[in-house]
């Protein structure tokens, strides 16, 4: 297993809210955090991910891009409209790039690796704070 660069590991321990539609990729996807001592809650879908956001607060949300209900370019509008600074990292088996309808700080595609996926964690995180 890859050990975290200096600039990753000062991203560890964050609480982070998992927005995935397909039980597997979620489940392997909250491993990899676990990994790095973050605390994770998961969501189904976009609607059941905003339910979420508005009771708790999270270091970071991570976001599929197509899901059933409200997909992740509509929860990353609808995080925006109450939490502006909240960062948010699209992860997808789709080309899609940022954009104002897409209002999310990164785009990983999947399949992506565990340094990709520590990088991309990083580097959001660093553009918020």
């Amino acid at each position: 297993m890859l050990e975290p660069t200096q600039q990753e590991s000062s991203v560890q321990r964050k609480r982070i809210l998992l927005v995935e539609d397909d039980l597997s990729l979620r489940e392997v996807v909250r491993e990899l955090l676990i990994i790095d001592d973050h605390s994770v809650v998961e969501a189904n879908n976009g609607a059941e991910a905003f339910g979420l956001f508005k009771l708790h607060q999270f270091d970071l949300v991570v976001t599929d891009c197509r899901m059933p209900f409200v997909a992740g370019n509509e929860l990353a509008t609808q995080i925006r409209l109450v939490a502006p600074q909240q960062p948010i990292l699209m992860i997808t088996g789709h080309r899609t790039r940022t954009s104002a309808s897409n209002p999310v700080d990164a785009i990983l595609e999947k399949p992506f690796d565990m340094a990709q996926f520590r990088t991309a964690i990083a580097d959001v995180l660093n553009i918020r704070n």
